[in-house]
């Protein structure tokens, strides 16, 4: 079944103000995430990237809910990264904080079928090819897809982290998240530049 695209309001309405206001969220979001050290350094130069895309995965991780069967909200919330890291040091940062109670790790992995006891799972650029097997694999598991390609959401993936302009927004694929029964808070839902349902 095609996805289809829902109108988001937001973005129609207020195209510019409203790329402007989220450029300053995920910056926000950036500085928020990093230690003292980094924040005093940000004042002198713009966090990278890759770290303004770490602290938003981080922040992501507040506003979604996981199914729980196994009682995995108890457990160490794991982001795993397939492929070739481009976050280098970057996501290093979040590892060990709180997120709804739960401590953050880190998994740096080969294949999908490692990703099956993550709770999120960002699929690199260099696994382009590999896309649709992975986001297969992964279908039947409640595993939060995440990428930076161009037509992830499309191809079945979560969430999009896109780059307009060197301001970071995101897309989301509603359906693909539900079908895992994945639940996204619509604060977050509100900040997508595209929605897929």
């Amino acid at each position: 079944m095609p996805i289809q695209t829902q109108h988001n309001p937001l973005k129609a309405n207020h195209r510019h103000g409203s790329c402007l206001r989220l450029s300053w969220v995920m910056l926000v979001f950036a500085l928020l995430v990093f230690t003292t050290p980094l924040r005093v350094m940000a004042e002198q130069t713009p966090p990278g990237e890759y770290e303004v895309k770490a602290a938003l995965i981080y922040t992501v991780t507040k506003f979604v809910d996981w199914p729980d069967p196994d009682g995995r909200s108890t457990s160490p919330l794991c982001i795993a990264v397939i492929g070739r890291d481009p976050f280098g040091p970057a996501l290093d940062k979040i590892r060990g904080k709180l997120t709804k109670g739960r401590n953050i790790t880190i998994k740096r992995i080969k294949q999908a079928h490692e990703a099956t006891g993550c709770d999120i799972l960002f699929v690199s650029a260099s696994e382009k090819v590999n896309l649709p097997r992975i986001l297969q694999q992964l279908k039947q598991h409640p595993v939060l897809t995440i990428s930076d390609q161009p037509g992830f959401c499309q191809s079945g993936g979560i969430i999009n982290l896109v780059t307009v302009r060197n301001k970071v927004n995101f897309e989301i694929n509603v359906a693909a998240a539900q079908q895992k029964g994945i639940r996204i808070s619509s604060r977050l839902l509100r900040l997508a530049v595209r929605i897929f349902d």
